[in-house]
């Protein structure tokens, strides 16, 4: 009976570590769409954006999305067209010393939050669901600093 329970034990780990792996791969894809390589809006929503979860006609969803893309350009401009490399961690993996408390998500919710950085600095935290970009955009609830994404 022992002997079934390791390789299974193995299985499940390399799974999981391959999941957070393709996750990590698809955020890192997204960043370098967004910041180096200047693809399309409509392909960028296409390809990460989640659509799933929108209430809204599919054109108002490629609307907002648009914008936010665009909002993290402004924001991170610094960034747009540079020989920079993205580190994508999950959020629990992670080993920065400055991370935002997301601790209201739980364990399991803390599952969908990955920190983006370059070099030591972090630039963002994404949230996913579905395998796709929910939000990249939070603000503090409460006193205790816990962090909210908006979506």
């Amino acid at each position: 009976m022992n002997n079934k329970i390791i390789p299974t034990l193995l299985f499940l780990s390399t799974v999981s570590y391959s999941q957070k792996d393709k996750k990590s791969e698809f955020i890192k894809s997204f960043f370098e769409d967004v910041f180096i390589n200047d693809k399309p809006m409509n392909y960028m929503f296409e390809k990460y954006g989640e659509k799933k979860y929108h209430t809204v006609p599919q054109d108002s969803a490629i609307h907002w999305f648009s914008a936010t893309v665009e909002g993290l350009k402004k924001e991170k401009s610094y960034l747009v067209n540079k020989d920079v490399v993205f580190t994508v961690e999950p959020y629990d993996d992670c080993s920065k010393p400055e991370l935002r408390d997301f601790s209201a998500y739980g364990k399991k919710g803390r599952k969908k939050v990955f920190v983006v950085s370059v070099g030591d600095k972090i630039e963002r935290y994404v949230f996913t669901k579905n395998s796709k970009i929910t939000s990249f955009d939070y603000v503090y609830k409460g006193e205790n600093g816990h962090v909210r994404f908006i979506y």
